[in-house]
């Protein structure tokens, strides 16, 4: 058997050629570990943000205190979308060109003129106003027995010097084209949990008016609207006065619980619902009170109002008295006074 035999720089050639080898696997294993590394760190980051936001929707869901599915993650997010898309476009709001227009048809059958009582002062100048020729008009719908437009015919007058325009009083409502009775209507309707296109349909097949849901959403928002002020200033003196008196009750309204709180002064009465029967409600609406208020022994009166002093429902008393004098062997102390009934 012959033998081969190796000088020592052949084997030391051979050797680096190994060591270069093993090098090269070495960088080659690194770099498929670093990539399989951030591959599995994407996955489990892609994982952890789905896991996070089917959490999120599964605590909606869970929680008694949501709205319905239509005002579920999705719907919002969407309605959230589209009304950025819209601020981005250009488009303006109400009617498009090129699009079948949805505004009614004014038909009057009837018409009444409003007149000045007597010759017109400028508000601004304190000098008289020539009446214009031209009257403003508004068409005002009321329902009786059918639905019946008038035709409004407002006197103006305008003011020579400075130009000021005054119409005649007309006690008509401040603004829309449906008269108080109509809108009284629709908002009770929508008080009794009537849907917006039920209180539609309802207008159609009774009266014979075609009025759109937006038409009736605007409707019973302007009312609204025109509540704000007479309850500001009759909350506004039950905050003036020396002695007021709160109370709170619940209630049932479309299936959820709600809680309607009372508050009153002489003959002043503010009724305001709420779906919270904390602290935020009384402390909003009793801040800077410096009165005497009268309320139960729920403790969040106690801590509402921030001078103002607290007295216990006599009421309340006179009931813990009959109490106590109806349980045997009850001790007149602090603590029988005091339980709950």
């Amino acid at each position: 058997m012959a033998r081969h035999s190796l000088t020592r720089d052949q084997l030391e050639d051979a050797l680096s050629d190994i060591v270069s080898e093993i090098s090269a696997l070495k960088s080659a294993h690194e770099r498929h570990l670093a990539e399989l590394s951030s591959a599995h760190e994407r996955q489990l980051a892609e994982v952890m943000s789905e896991l996070r936001a089917l959490k999120a929707r599964l605590a909606y869901y869970e929680n008694p205190h949501s709205p319905p599915s239509a005002d579920s993650l999705e719907w919002r997010r969407a309605k959230k979308e589209k009304k950025n898309m819209a601020a981005k476009s250009e488009r303006k709001p109400g009617g498009q060109p090129g699009h079948r227009g949805a505004s009614r048809a004014h038909a009057p059958k009837r018409s009444r003129t409003h007149r000045f009582a007597g010759r017109p002062w400028c508000a601004r100048c304190g000098l008289t106003a020539r009446i214009d020729r031209k009257p403003v008009t508004r068409d005002i719908v009321e329902i009786h027995t059918t639905a019946t437009e008038t035709r409004h015919r407002i006197q103006t007058a305008t003011c020579g010097r400075c130009g000021t325009v005054q119409q005649a009083p007309d006690g008509l409502p401040g603004s829309g084209s449906y008269g108080r009775n109509l809108v009284a209507m629709i908002t009770s309707l929508r008080a009794a949990h009537v849907p917006f296109e039920g209180i539609s349909k309802i207008l159609r097949d009774t009266a014979g008016l075609h009025v759109a849901k937006s038409t009736v959403i605007n409707a019973v928002g302007r009312l609204c609207g025109s509540m704000r002020a007479p309850a500001g200033r009759i909350l506004g003196g039950i905050k003036r006065s020396k002695n007021a008196r709160i109370d709170e009750t619940s209630g049932n309204q479309a299936g959820r619980r709600i809680w309607a709180w009372v508050l009153q002064s002489g003959k002043s009465v503010a009724i305001i619902y709420g779906k919270s029967r904390g602290l935020p409600v009384p402390g909003r609406h009793m801040d800077r009170y410096h009165g005497v208020v009268t309320s139960d022994k729920y403790p969040v009166y106690k801590r509402s109002g921030s001078g103002c002093r607290h007295q216990l429902c006599w009421a309340h008393e006179l009931r813990q008295l009959r109490y106590t004098a109806q349980k045997k062997n009850a001790p007149l102390s602090a603590g029988v006074l005091y339980r709950q009934s």
